[in-house]
């Protein structure tokens, strides 16, 4: 390969700067909403997405100022502007700007277009769709108001007799299944002011709102967590959740990073949490046990710390281990706090792994290294190394320092030690890198490994990954590693997430090769892409514009926009 490091930009890196140049441009697109008479798109927003609950509330109070409400608005729109809402906002620019004649409104159509493509992007960058959204978000709190009104109105004198039974807990339970969920929803929210004293009875209700799973349901049980009832009927809560793990996580996280409770219901949350697998939640509980957190009134003594920590630890595969040794030697705790702390790692199944790092700790010695912490910080701190040192002295002290970088906790490694995280690497995972590592040895010979050539051997590995080596089923390495790493570690967020990360550099990488006229390697990035999420709604479009041999509007200055876009798997 005669091309050099310099001639293989960072496809990402690349698009980055771009967008960069086109920041103003994007705000400016707001003016195209009116240009193009246009006011209404469909978000495909649940109108009982928790994000809709917190701007209700807000506009309720009827003191937001604008600067308030863009930042609330602003990390709702980015979570709901999904890969196929983003697909459809595309598609429907197009339409709009095929018979457009102005150029102006043709080149600010252009700007979305581009910004479109780059999957990272966040919404709330784009200026036309805060044209887009907020009334959108209104009209969606404005039907769903209308839909509860007609429940309410449309319930008959029995209903609201045997609703209000259940209400003051003189039901009959063989009844309960005969509720329908607004009726349900009605009562479980009404224990904020007439807390439930059949405990019976509200477990049984609780129970029978977790036999409709969606976002709706797990509203209404998720604030029963917030009321001081039975605990027992927290663990009812907590089981319906767990029911229904998608919605139920989604509303528990979100209760806990943007409703600000007070420490008696982030205990509950993070009990539920808990049970519902949430590992990215783990650090944070056990922040919040140790009397720290973002809210707004903390957490303080061992009443409060000890039930975060034992949730926290209960949880298979629990980083909080590493995480509390980190707080406590960044931020100690209160004696007494400290010391419920301690007796909760005792009493657990880490208890061995807690007291080892808690000794070492004690004794002066690195437990964890810190996300902010780099390799040379950690050797000034830690290492005797100094100026015309005898070289066997130096040695020794390098392998010193290694061997204790080795022994720490890594945050940055998913709070792992460096060994842990080799040994989680599954064995296609070993076989795929180890042949990875020998052939790109081959191809590059003695430069391998240096840094004149190192974006040119990343490049090399990037296509050694995203082509098919010799493998029956035609599957890449890297969509057999992401499978097998899927498999083994059983966490749907996460493996989202990893998917999610190599697609849209990949995707990046195909509109790279597309715009330098290299069709072949811009088919091979999007094939790829479909090999890691098949249903990808951007490769199998771009695949689709390539073979139809209409270019890619918004990056192909010629392309003409199409109305009805042919969309068709690779074959």
């Amino acid at each position: 390969m005669s091309q050099s490091a310099d001639e293989v930009p960072d496809p990402r890196q690349a698009m980055d700067e771009q967008l960069q140049g086109m920041a103003q441009e994007l705000l400016r697109t707001v003016e195209l909403s009116e240009k193009l008479a246009w006011t209404e798109f469909d978000f495909d927003v649940d109108p009982f997405d928790p994000a809709l609950d917190d701007i209700e509330s807000f506009l309720a109070e009827g003191r937001a100022t604008p600067e308030q409400m863009s930042a609330l608005l602003a990390p709702a729109m980015d979570r709901h502007f999904t890969l196929s809402v983003r697909m459809k906002l595309m598609h429907e620019v197009e339409r709009r700007i095929a018979s457009e004649m102005r150029l102006d409104v043709r080149g600010e159509a252009a700007t979305v277009l581009k910004a479109l493509h780059h999957l990272p992007l966040r919404a709330s960058t784009i200026g036309l769709l805060w044209k887009l959204y907020p009334p959108y978000v209104i009209m969606r709190l404005r039907q769903r108001r209308k839909e509860l009104m007609g429940e309410e109105s449309g319930r008959s004198a029995e209903d609201a007799a045997r609703e209000d039974s259940f209400a003051s807990g003189k039901g009959e339970s063989a009844d309960v299944k005969k509720l329908g969920l607004p009726e349900l929803e009605r009562i479980l929210f009404g224990w904020e002011s007439n807390p439930p004293t059949n405990a019976e009875m509200a477990r049984a209700l609780v129970a029978a709102a977790g036999a409709f799973p969606g976002r709706r349901a797990a509203r209404a049980i998720c604030m029963v967590l917030w009321h001081g009832v039975e605990p027992s009927i927290h663990g009812a809560a907590r089981a319906a959740l767990v029911a229904m793990p998608e919605p139920g996580r989604e509303i528990v996280r979100h209760h806990l990073m943007f409703h600000d409770p007070p420490p008696p219901a982030r205990r509950a949350l993070f009990a539920a949490a808990m049970d519902l697998g949430d590992r990215a939640l783990v650090p944070l509980a056990v922040e919040d046990a140790l009397g720290g957190g973002p809210w707004n009134e903390a957490g303080d003594g061992p009443d409060h710390a000890r039930p975060l920590l034992e949730s926290a630890l209960k949880l298979e595969r629990s980083v909080a281990v590493p995480v509390a040794l980190h707080l406590i030697a960044r931020r100690p705790p209160k004696a007494e706090v400290r010391a419920a702390a301690v007796e909760a790692f005792k009493a657990s199944p880490a208890a061995a792994e807690f007291a080892d790092g808690l000794r070492r700790l004690e004794a002066g010695l690195p437990v964890v290294v810190g996300a902010d912490q780099s390799q040379e910080e950690f050797l000034e701190k830690y290492g005797s190394l100094k100026e015309r040192m005898d070289p066997a002295a130096f040695q020794a002290e390098i392998r010193r320092m290694t061997a204790l970088w080795e022994q720490c906790w890594h945050e940055a490694l998913g709070w792992r030690r460096p060994a842990d995280a080799a040994n989680e690497t599954g064995p296609r995972e070993r076989d795929l890198l180890g042949r990875l590592a020998r052939e790109s040895r081959a191809a590059l010979g003695r430069l391998a490994g240096r840094a004149p050539v190192a974006e040119l051997e990343r490049e090399w590995k990037v296509k050694w990954m995203t082509t098919p080596q010799n493998d029956v089923s035609g599957r890449i390495p890297l969509a057999i590693i992401l499978d097998e790493r899927s498999a083994r570690r059983a966490d749907a967020e996460l493996d989202r997430r990893d998917r999610e990360e190599e697609t849209s550099e990949l995707y990046a990488r195909a509109l790279r090769a597309h715009e330098a006229r290299m069709e072949d390697e811009a088919r091979h990035f999007a094939r790829a892409v479909l090999q890691i999420v098949p249903d990808h709604p951007f490769a199998k479009d771009f695949l689709a514009r390539l073979d139809g041999g209409g270019g890619v509007p918004g990056l192909d200055a010629g392309a003409e926009a199409s109305s009805a876009p042919r969309i068709i798997l690779p074959g």
